[in-house]
């Protein structure tokens, strides 16, 4: 007998004895445990696992909230005009909740400094007055 590659290992008991158990509400496939009889998707052992919204809502939401000076009310009332009926309170509770985690996320992907830099001098003349311009660029 061949077992597929991808085979699923149980978020709880860690064991490799799974058997596909039909679909969830949202169309994803759904696992079930034979050693500890319980059932799991894909995304059992994600961080948005057992929240209403997808989570690119979240993402957006948290994003919104972080990376523009609007308050949660504001963020509430853009989700509003995209269908999306939640409180500002929720909005705050993601942000609280998965603001950490995705600033560890993005932290590694910060482009690294230069360890050399050049200076470019440049001489401007406006009238008669003669002015000097510094641009510092890195290799």
């Amino acid at each position: 007998m061949v077992l597929s590659v991808l085979m699923m290992h149980c978020p709880y008991c860690k064991r490799p004895a799974t058997k596909r158990d039909g679909y969830d509400q949202r169309g994803r496939q759904r696992y079930g445990c034979r050693p500890c009889h319980r059932d799991f998707t894909a995304d059992s052992t994600s961080a948005f696992a057992g929240y209403r919204w997808p989570t690119d809502v979240i993402l957006t939401t948290v994003r919104w909230y972080a990376s523009y000076p609007m308050s949660a009310t504001h963020v509430m009332q853009l989700l509003a005009e995209r269908h999306i009926d939640v409180s500002a309170r929720t909005v705050l509770n993601w942000v609280q909740t998965f603001g950490p985690e995705l600033t560890k996320v993005l932290h590694g992907y910060r482009r690294r400094l230069g360890r050399r830099w050049y200076v470019d001098e440049v001489f401007c003349f406006r009238g008669k007055q003669k002015r000097y311009l510094y641009r510092a660029n890195e290799f």
